[in-house]
């Protein structure tokens, strides 16, 4: 027979359950108190390259493999141990500096970025992929106009039309933010009405340098917003690329307000590693806030997510977020049973005088006398 007891305590175990994440590490913890999480190794890519490795393990190729393996599931603290693990033996490869450097961006350690990727550029002056990563490094500092030179490198060692387009738009970026407009107009005639994307990815930095030559709209260029609970990576990277582009033009045509709506909504998602995402909580921790915010640390109400703590006005100060948040139905399923578990104990509580001992309801007959235990 299940009783009320048993019954609060399987709804506050699967409740707990189905809260935690499964299989996944802790990567970093954001200024802003987030913890963000890796993917769960379901295919079991990241043990096949560890057995590859273990036949020669001091072959950079095979380390590099095992790097690219841990990345796949955004197991990233692992990834920058492996390629410093490769750079011990091949201090000279450009592309390990390159990939480690790429690696130290989405964990947030830009200054560690920066000095790996200049020191890729040095070992390969015609590396497109050091002088982008190079430049994204600076960008997330700060230092614009480093930025700025670092994409112009960039641009002028695209190897197709889609790395150059990509590049001219942190390049346009970078100098709006180093207030030099009328450089940041000229960069953009480098992507001519006639120059169109090959690959998929590409049209979201299209749609962006089209907004910003004014051949575009805001609405026109946006893509449609994730909805709650979805767990496609690719929606969501379509979204952070194209929102934090317009809301990083809002910022320097001087509306914080605007700018800061689209870094909030980009921070309501989970793909930590996007460097939209990047961008927009790296953003958040300059700006001051708008009128109606919270300090950060005051008290805040948990969201319907489960595990995202908002302030009022919707900025998040403290958020859990698991890499891959779980389907609305197991949401809501979780919601019933965690109300379910409170107001199970709150009829515990309520009960508990009816499950005492019972008292003795009479006198005892003096004619037959209690019996003692040790008797």
């Amino acid at each position: 027979m299940v009783t009320v007891r048993s019954l609060c305590f399987l709804a506050s175990a699967f409740a707990f359950a189905t809260a935690a994440p499964a299989q996944t590490t802790l990567e970093i913890t954001s200024k802003l108190g987030t913890k963000f999480y890796s993917l769960p190794d379901e295919k079991g890519v990241v043990g096949a390259a560890q057995k590859n490795l273990a036949a020669d393990p001091k072959n950079p190729e095979l380390l590099l493999k095992l790097a690219q393996a841990q990345i796949s599931v955004w197991q990233d603290k692992d990834a920058v141990e492996t390629l410093t693990r490769a750079l011990a033996i091949s201090p000279e490869n450009a592309d390990l500096y390159i990939e480690r450097g790429h690696r130290e961006l989405p964990l947030r350690e830009f200054a560690k970025a920066r000095a790996d990727l200049s020191r890729a550029a040095a070992l390969n002056p015609k590396s497109m992929a050091a002088y982008y990563h190079l430049g994204l490094a600076h960008y997330f500092l700060g230092e614009f106009t480093p930025a700025a030179d670092a994409f112009r490198h960039a641009v002028e060692t695209a190897p197709n039309t889609d790395e150059r387009i990509n590049s001219t738009n942190w390049l346009y970026a970078a100098l709006r933010r180093a207030k030099r407009t009328d450089e940041a107009a000229k960069a953009l005639e480098g992507v001519p009405l006639e120059m169109t994307n090959k690959e998929p990815h590409t049209r979201f930095y299209l749609n962006l340098v089209r907004f910003f030559q004014g051949r575009m709209s805001e609405s026109e260029a946006l893509p449609p917003e994730p909805p709650a609970g979805n767990t496609d990576p690719e929606v969501e990277l379509a979204f952070d690329t194209v929102a934090y582009g317009i809301g990083n033009w809002h910022l320097y045509n001087g509306d914080n307000a605007k700018a800061q709506e689209y870094f909030r909504r980009i921070l309501k998602g989970h793909v930590w590693v996007t460097w939209g995402f990047v961008g927009a909580e790296t953003e958040l921790q300059r700006l001051p806030p708008t009128q109606g915010d919270r300090p950060r640390g005051t008290a805040c109400r948990s969201a319907a997510q489960v595990g995202t703590v908002v302030c009022r006005s919707g900025a998040p100060v403290a958020t859990v977020l698991v890499r891959q948040p779980m389907p609305r139905i197991l949401t809501a399923l979780l919601r019933e049973l965690t109300l379910l578990s409170f107001w199970c104990n709150r009829i515990l509580i309520a009960s508990a005088p009816f499950f005492q001992p019972r008292q003795q309801l009479r006198q005892p007959d003096p004619k037959f006398p209690p019996i003692r235990a040790d008797s």
